[in-house]
């Protein structure tokens, strides 16, 4: 197996890894707001708050676990 057939194994492995949790996490806005609002007046302020909330956490969850595993792994098991 050469480079190329080797880097295209590996993306395939790490695509299949990835697009479940991938999936379901963009899934969670949906269900989010559909359980939260009621009436069809207050559906755009509440998507677009929902939306910021959601997107606030990614953000947050992605540099929390970042930085939380540099710390607790260190440098070279990252």
């Amino acid at each position: 197996i050469d480079f190329s057939g080797f880097s295209l194994i590996r993306f395939g492995l790490c695509f299949l890894a990835l697009i479940l949790p991938t999936t379901l996490m963009g899934g969670t806005l949906p269900v989010i707001v559909r359980f939260f609002v009621r009436l069809k007046e207050e559906l755009g302020g509440h998507v677009g708050r929902l939306y910021s909330l959601n997107t606030l956490g990614g953000v947050l969850g992605s540099f929390l676990v970042g930085f939380a595993l540099i710390l607790l792994l260190g440098v070279k098991e990252t």
